[in-house]
């Protein structure tokens, strides 16, 4: 009975070595599974330039929100001459109009916007279509002279009371604006399609004050995906959209 404290001693301590050496080899493990699961998509990460994406898409966010806000403005800028206000209340300020310069203001808005089309090789202002296929088939599709040449002729139509949508010009003035960044930074093919779905959800943002829908439109009907990668680049400048938007009109045109 004596020799038991001695005996059982060692046998416990020789017991609890082999618990000790498992936790290490499951730490182990554990730890080469973390990183094997962590290096691929950090060497991606920064293989492909996300750090500049992310970066890019603030200056292309706040870029393309300022452009939809002066969109509007513009447009509120030509109806100004007709109508006498700058509201975009615009069927409660046509009732004071008289007749005959509400039925030649579109003609001759259509006028100026056909002459400003002759300057557009395809003899048509942009719209959601053309982001759509500079996405799938590549961004020199989207020209910089080409986006602001539509947006005007847009502001021109809907400033004389054409039948016509604010969403298509402000999608492409946005998608267009990404594209040329894109260009301009020379990033890659996937990450210049996440920059372009950056600018059209701003432009969306600001225009209808809808900074939530603006990222998910971006993400579903531009993207077609929703993806890690693309969601913090297309959420990420939205904050500010809403505020610049603000400072045109509480109100929202018709689209």
């Amino acid at each position: 009975m004596d020799c038991e404290p001695a005996c059982f001693g060692p046998l416990d301590g020789r017991a609890r070595a082999p618990d000790q050496w498992g936790m290490k080899q499951f730490a182990g493990r554990l730890f080469g599974f973390v990183s094997d699961l962590i290096r691929p998509n950090l060497l991606a990460f920064l293989g492909e330039r996300q750090i500049l994406v992310w970066a890019a898409s603030l200056v292309v966010g706040a870029l393309a929100a300022s452009a939809s806000v002066l969109f509007r403005l513009a447009i509120s800028v030509v109806q100004l001459p007709w109508l006498g206000t700058m509201s975009e209340r615009v069927a409660i300020a046509a009732q004071s109009v008289s007749w005959p310069v509400i039925l030649l203001t579109p003609a001759i808005g259509g006028l100026v916007v056909g002459g400003l089309l002759t300057f557009i090789p395809s003899r048509r202002a942009g719209g959601p279509a053309d982001v759509i296929e500079a996405q799938a088939f590549g961004r020199p599709r989207l020209d910089l002279f080409h986006g602001l040449t539509s947006a005007l002729a847009a502001a021109v139509t809907l400033g004389t009371g054409g039948s016509a949508g604010r969403e298509g010009p402000a999608i492409h003035l946005g998608g267009t604006l990404a594209a040329v960044a894109a260009r301009h930074f020379r990033l890659p093919e996937g990450a210049g399609r996440i920059l372009l779905g950056a600018g059209v959800a701003a432009a969306i943002a600001a225009s209808f004050n809808a900074p939530i829908a603006g990222a998910l439109f971006s993400l579903e009907v531009i993207l077609r995906r929703i993806s890690g990668a693309a969601l913090p680049p297309s959420s990420s400048r939205q904050p500010s959209a809403p505020l610049s938007a603000g400072s045109c009109s509480a109100s929202s045109r018709p689209s």
